[in-house]
């Protein structure tokens, strides 16, 4: 049950990071959900050169940080962008 809490908390805040992204960069995520043990992915899309290696979700009421994840995958390239990463929302307890 913790985890899914947990989960339903970053599914909150990842339309906010995605709206919050410049024009240049897009955070895609599957909203409908996940069932409870399927992997869970975003997929960060940019028009510009990025080197990603970790990443955050901020609680947007408090500023606080709420999560901290170092598992991202830099993926092939898809036209019109110049950088594409999978960013795993899998939880390491």
């Amino acid at each position: 049950m913790k985890n899914v809490c947990k989960y339903l908390i970053i599914f909150a805040l990842i339309p906010v990071l995605s709206c919050s992204a410049g024009k240049n960069e897009w955070i895609r995520i599957n909203q409908l959900g996940y069932r409870n043990y399927d992997i869970k992915v975003a997929v960060l899309l940019s028009r510009k050169t990025l080197n990603l290696n970790s990443f955050k979700v901020i609680d947007v009421k408090s500023g606080k940080m709420a999560m901290a994840f170092d598992n991202v995958v830099k993926s092939e390239v898809l036209y019109p962008f110049i950088s594409c990463y999978r960013l795993s929302l899998i939880f390491r307890n």
